[in-house]
């Protein structure tokens, strides 16, 4: 009996990976459109997209400070103060890798996949390796010692396999390595594929995601001419418009404004069928819980500080980037941070916090 009990502890001590088993199940396209779905929802996360890569990078500046009606739940991001427990910071940390452990799943089982159309396994591995990659370039905007192209200085951990192992925190050089590696390989697969990845609405990552993620990529390693070539590449290939501020749309926040499908007013408050600037977000609907954390007047923790407003000089209604971000009509404690307050209904800017996070 003791013998038996003993072994009955050890498997109970050692449960198998049931996401590891699922995994190994993908066979259809249906399957690995499922997984990659789960990568796309976990930048909905409040430790990524939902919060802490949007808002929450605002909040350990002098950009926002905390307003009256805050109950503190980040005040350990905003004052810089936090240990090797804290969870506003853990979140940042273990969110991204949900991301990659989604994208390695498809990655570690795509073989398995029998096309019914040709580019049907382009286009799925394609957005995998592109999720990876965001997701350890985010990962190492927020913790990386530097962002020089070749330092040896600590970057994050890479995970190429979807398995719960820790590997040590690879130097910079080597993150970049491994997420140039990808996007490379992203955008040749994500030239060939079956169907358009992406409608109207731009939420999942496409080749021309891919392009832009690169020059963003290319400039923080300050390799100037690749970062141009591929903003170039966007601009000129991706079909979607810069955004305008100028002639009769004007610079207010105003419904004939947000109504234009190629303002920069548009891109924040009516994207899902704004035609402007938009290259990938992360899609929120109703239901899959709100980005802003700063929405609804009256409750907002955080607002923007004087120190931001008073960089506006002359009058601030005048500067489109004033407009879309803060609104000053309430009083302090209530004062929003605009950018994730709402979509436009018709007539007014929902408080509601729904509105995809543009990447």
């Amino acid at each position: 009996i003791m013998l038996f009990s003993a072994s009955a502890c050890k498997k109970a001590l050692e449960p198998e990976l049931t996401y590891a088993i699922e995994a190994s199940r993908l066979k259809t396209i249906v399957d690995f459109e499922r997984v990659l779905n789960g990568g796309y929802a976990f930048m909905r996360n409040d430790g990524y997209y939902r919060f802490g890569y949007a808002g929450g990078g605002d909040v350990g500046t002098d950009n926002m400070i905390e307003t009256s009606a805050s109950l503190g739940n980040n005040r350990s991001l905003a004052q810089w103060y936090y240990n090797s427990g804290s969870t506003g910071v853990s979140r940042l940390w273990n969110s991204p890798y949900q991301v990659i452990n989604q994208a390695n799943a498809v990655l570690d089982n795509i073989d398995n996949l029998v096309e019914t159309a040709p580019g049907q396994k382009n286009r799925i591995r394609g957005q995998a390796l592109a999720l990876r990659a965001i997701a350890h370039f985010d990962l190492m905007r927020f913790f990386a010692v530097e962002y020089d192209r070749n330092s040896p200085a600590l970057g994050v951990a890479i995970k190429t396999k979807s398995e719960a192992t820790f590997p040590a925190r690879s130097s910079v050089k080597e993150c970049y390595d491994f997420i140039y590696k990808d996007l490379t390989e992203a955008e040749e697969l994500l030239g060939d594929v079956d169907v358009t990845v992406n409608g109207v609405r731009k939420t999942r990552l496409d080749i021309h995601g891919v392009r832009a993620l690169r020059a963003r990529v290319s400039l923080y390693a300050k390799d100037w001419a690749d970062a141009k070539a591929y903003a170039d590449k966007v601009i000129s290939e991706s079909g979607v418009n810069l955004g305008s501020i100028s002639g009769s749309i004007g610079v207010g926040l105003t419904a004939s404004a947000i109504n234009n499908t190629t303002s920069f007013q548009s891109v924040w408050f009516n994207d899902l069928n704004s035609g402007a600037e938009t290259i990938f977000a992360v899609a929120f609907n109703v239901g899959q819980g709100a980005p802003g954390n700063f929405p609804l007047d009256g409750v907002n923790a955080f607002t923007v500080s004087s120190d931001w407003r008073s960089l506006f000089t002359g009058t601030p209604s005048n500067d489109v980037r004033f407009n879309v971000t803060y609104n000053g009509a309430a009083s302090p404690a209530a004062a929003s941070y605009q950018k994730f307050s709402g979509r436009f209904n018709g007539t007014s800017i929902a408080r509601d916090g729904n509105v995809d996070v543009k990447v």
